[in-house]
């Protein structure tokens, strides 16, 4: 009873603080919600996003379309964790990019 009492007492002059502050201020402005993961965003479950970002990332290493760093981004994952989930995965980003450079300078020539 005596907590309650004493929160009673300390929540009114905070409550009337800060309507006096937002009458002088105006209208607060409204915070979004923090999101903390894309998982947390849409409710989907963790283990099974997590599972799906591996997969879409591997995909991509294995064609040689995008670094490490570039999947790093894009994912939202760290590069060391992108580098792990490659660490089975034959690098063939350079010979990607030789095929494109090639494609490139065919293309230019003609």
């Amino acid at each position: 009873m005596l907590i309650s009492t004493a929160h009673m007492r300390i929540s009114a002059p905070i409550s009337a603080a800060a309507e006096m502050v937002a009458g002088r201020v105006g209208a607060l402005p409204a915070v979004p919600p923090i999101r903390y993961s894309a998982s947390e965003a849409t409710g989907a479950n963790p283990v099974t996003d997590d599972d799906t970002t591996k997969r879409a990332v591997q995909f991509l290493l294995k064609r040689g379309v995008a670094s490490y760093i570039e999947l790093a981004q894009l994912s939202g994952r760290s590069r060391q964790i992108v580098r792990h989930w490659a660490k089975d995965l034959p690098d063939v980003r350079a010979e990607y990019l030789a095929k494109q450079w090639a494609k490139a300078i065919k293309s230019a020539s003609k």
